[in-house]
């Protein structure tokens, strides 16, 4: 009985408290931020510790395969404010330039994709197409 109430509680409050407020999501669909033309092939592991992009046989069945896109998973902690604090919201703007100076690329999860980039940029099937692909 003491559980019904303390439940039928919960659900009042948090009823009371009205509807949360809904994400506004708005989209130009005048303004381009990246285009690509075509398509293409990309492999990544999900091996958690597995660093797969700095195994040279795994390179070269990438480049064997004809893969030509690096799919570059961006987490958290290349976004973090100064102090550290990943509670601390980074402010973006409209400049680029400003916004990538605020990134740590010098994170061991992000150097590895880096130096992957790098080496399919001289031996991928076709270097001319290979394309780097920044996703959350």
């Amino acid at each position: 009985m003491r559980t019904v109430r303390l439940l039928g509680l919960i659900v009042v409050t948090v009823c009371a408290a009205g509807p949360l407020p809904a994400a506004v999501v708005s989209i130009d669909a005048n303004t381009c931020y990246q285009t690509i033309e075509g398509w293409g092939s990309s492999m990544i592991t999900y091996s958690l510790g597995s660093t797969p992009y700095a195994n040279q046989r795994w390179r070269e069945a990438y480049r064997d395969l004809g893969c030509n896109i690096l799919r570059m998973p961006m987490g958290k902690e290349v976004l973090v404010d100064g102090s550290g604090d990943m509670r601390i919201p980074v402010v973006l703007s409209d400049n680029l330039q400003n916004n990538v100076a605020k990134m740590n690329f010098n994170l061991s999860s992000v150097t590895v994709l880096g130096n992957m980039a790098a080496w399919l940029r001289t031996n991928a099937l076709e270097p001319e197409r290979v394309r780097i692909v920044g996703s959350l």
